[in-house]
């Protein structure tokens, strides 16, 4: 019940659709290697710096995205989805890509405008579509499309589904003197289940109709490539 993974996962399903078998693909920030499967034709090197407690994929690599053991130029293609915000210093990350990726090569990228804090602590900041665009360019990147990942039916349906999963579960609620408490009990059982009602609606429309007239996403995603070397 999230459109922000269904449109994620087509995002990479494209990205891995241009690039010829054998292609040597980064994936930076792995994590549990959820989208590895779409790159079965390609050289596919996983890499995290592995200090979160939760569950990983099959790294090939450990190590901090500021600092990479290859070569230059060594990659086709870098993946980086949903890593950015857990980074101190995006600008460093950035150029570290650029240097491994061969001229012409291409990142792509998403990263939250909204989302709550996760991964603590290695949460550190969120992006407007200003921000990537100048911190990509920054880095030499030629930023052939930035986009909304998700639209504003997902970013409501994530708002909604958020306001169920904290409104307490709880006999009585701790809200106020007792008498109040067992009063709000319904309304808050109501509420949550509402919420959570709207929340899969709110889903289904996303995936359905993709309204970004709004500009209020969840995430952009951004595909840079790295500008062909004059010869």
């Amino acid at each position: 019940m999230n459109s922000s993974r269904v449109y994620l996962e087509r995002f990479l399903q494209h990205a891995a659709q241009q690039l010829p078998s054998g292609s040597r693909v980064l994936d930076a920030g792995a994590g549990d290697c959820r989208y590895a499967h779409l790159f079965r034709h390609t050289n596919y090197i996983a890499v995290d710096f592995a200090k979160v407690a939760k569950q990983y994929g099959q790294l090939d690599v450990i190590a901090d995205l500021v600092k990479l053991p290859f070569p230059e130029g060594s990659f086709d293609a870098i993946i980086c989805t949903q890593v950015l915000e857990h980074l101190p210093q995006p600008q460093v990350a950035l150029a570290e890509m650029y240097r491994l990726l061969r001229s012409g090569g291409t990142l792509w990228l998403t990263a939250p405008l909204y989302y709550e804090e996760h991964e603590i602590p290695f949460d550190f900041y969120r992006y407007t579509r200003f921000g990537l665009s100048h911190l990509l360019s920054e880095a030499g990147f030629h930023i052939t499309s930035l986009n909304e990942l998700e639209g504003y039916w997902g970013t409501l349906a994530y708002q909604w589904r958020s306001a169920a999963r904290q409104l307490p579960w709880i006999f009585p609620p701790p809200y106020g003197s007792l008498p109040i408490r067992f009063l709000s009990l319904p309304f808050l059982i109501t509420m949550k289940l509402l919420l959570a009602i709207a929340s899969a609606l709110a889903t289904q429309l996303d995936i359905q109709y993709y309204d970004t007239s709004r500009w209020h996403c969840k995430n952009y995603k951004v595909v840079a490539c790295k500008p062909v070397e004059s010869t």
